[in-house]
């Protein structure tokens, strides 16, 4: 298959770009009478928007282009070849002007520095068949993500989770203020009766969890959930998964359940995991 070859862009091109998307930011920072330097990169950035222009690639989809014709980001897809992924498939395309817009990118908001990853605790309570996590398996994870991923650092989140069907399931005495109702689908195929949760619902519990905390926030390089629970994908397409994650919060869940023997029917005695 041909891939389009990579062009990287030019650190003046990426903030240009950032903020043509969002020329307000420009014209604020203007207003508010910035020093020399802000005044000298909003005049950059603006000279940068006027000269991006939009042409139409060979397949019909908008290419971002600078003033001199070169691509900013990827050359126009070629046209494909017998064998290619797009002879055989009918894609529509996207431009990142269009998928800036779609996913609601504008320009960098300020950030203190990425020196964190998160580790979110989507644990149930209550009477529950979930295998709960081994009382040491966070501080060891933490230990080896950070001797893994050095010099981040990793903060364990604990954030519990009530599991029921509907409200009338709810166990009473167990809602607080620190727990969350999360509905499960059903049951793991029959199994120890583990309740699969949809990925979507963990992990925006897991991001949450990070939300709740300004100070932790501004820090997460990328937030990961892990539980006991079973996870099924939103689509339909599985009926469970290991764990899954979405790119563009940065953030994943992942399941430990099925590594357990007491989910494949064993005797927990005979096993470490």
């Amino acid at each position: 298959n041909t891939m389009p070859r990579f062009v990287p862009p030019t650190r003046a091109a990426v903030v240009g770009e950032s903020m043509a998307l969002n020329p307000r930011t420009a014209r604020a920072a203007a207003a508010r009478k910035e020093g020399p330097e802000q005044q000298a990169a909003c005049a950059r950035a603006a000279q940068h928007h006027a000269a991006l222009t939009t042409i139409a690639s060979a397949d019909g989809t908008d290419g971002v282009v600078g003033a001199d014709g070169s691509p900013l980001f990827f050359p126009p897809v070629p046209r494909p070849r017998p064998g290619d992924w797009l002879a055989e498939n009918q894609e529509l395309g996207q431009s990142f002007v269009k998928y800036a817009k779609q996913t609601g990118y504008s320009v960098a908001q300020p950030h203190g520095p990425f020196d964190t990853i998160a580790i979110v605790l989507l644990m149930p309570v209550g009477d529950t068949d979930v295998p709960q996590l081994p009382a040491k398996l966070p501080r060891e994870l933490k230990d080896y993500i950070e001797a893994f991923y050095a010099p981040l650092r990793v903060e364990v989140v604990s954030q519990p989770v009530l599991v029921v069907s509907g409200p009338k399931d709810e166990p009473k005495g167990l809602r607080t203020k620190d727990t969350v109702r999360v509905p499960y689908i059903g049951s793991a195929n029959g199994v120890m009766g583990v309740p699969q949760v949809a990925f979507g619902e963990l992990l925006r519990h897991a991001t949450a969890a990070v939300s709740k905390r300004p100070d932790l926030r501004r820090r997460v390089v990328m937030t990961m959930g892990l539980t006991t629970l079973d996870i099924t994908l939103d689509n339909g397409h599985n009926n469970w998964v290991y764990g899954a994650a979405r790119p563009t919060d940065s953030a994943g869940v992942f399941s430990l359940v099925r590594f357990r023997p007491e989910f494949a029917g064993e005797d927990p005695q005979s096993s470490s995991a």
